[in-house]
């Protein structure tokens, strides 16, 4: 009886012991671009989160998504002394009025790729975390607004 009542302790303390572990889990979580910096040329350095199935698709992500946020919903400032970009395109919904535009602009290999490019090309210059089957990056993309506007204007979106 004493050796049950011992074996029975001894699997308690352990599955109590187990179950103590640190628990590890992976969350999504947005994080929202920021202009990291400010070009002579009218380019803004925009720090951004791509997902992809590789890490050349998650870049190229992180490129599309800072023209995205660049063109319709502006970028905030990661410092006081930088100003926050206001979007390109300020008319109501322009998302849904310019979808047609938007969509062959943003395809894949699609025009945006002219008005941006990856700010800093030094190894370990951009953050790669690999979650499941899928890669999240972090990189900071250059993004030609003054081109990117004049191209809006040349295509008759913005005035």
């Amino acid at each position: 009886m004493k050796t049950n009542l011992k074996v029975l302790l001894i699997a308690a303390v352990l599955i109590v012991a187990a179950s103590c572990g640190t628990k590890l889990s992976q969350s999504y979580y947005s994080q929202k671009p920021q202009i990291i910096g400010t070009e002579l040329d009218g380019s803004y350095a925009i720090s951004c989160w791509g997902t992809g199935r590789n890490s050349d698709e998650a870049m190229k992500e992180v490129q599309k998504q800072a023209v995205y946020e660049v063109v319709f919903n502006g970028v905030a400032s990661a410092s006081s002394n930088i100003q926050s970009l206001k979007p390109l395109i300020l008319t109501v919904n322009a998302k849904d009025k310019y979808a047609d535009w938007s969509n062959k602009f943003f395809a894949d290999g699609g025009e945006y790729l002219k008005y941006c490019s990856k700010h800093d090309r030094r190894t370990g210059s951009s953050n790669f975390v690999k979650t499941g089957n899928q890669v999240r990056c972090q990189g900071v993309v250059s993004v030609d607004v003054a081109g990117l506007k004049a191209a809006l204007k040349e295509s008759g979106i913005i005035k």
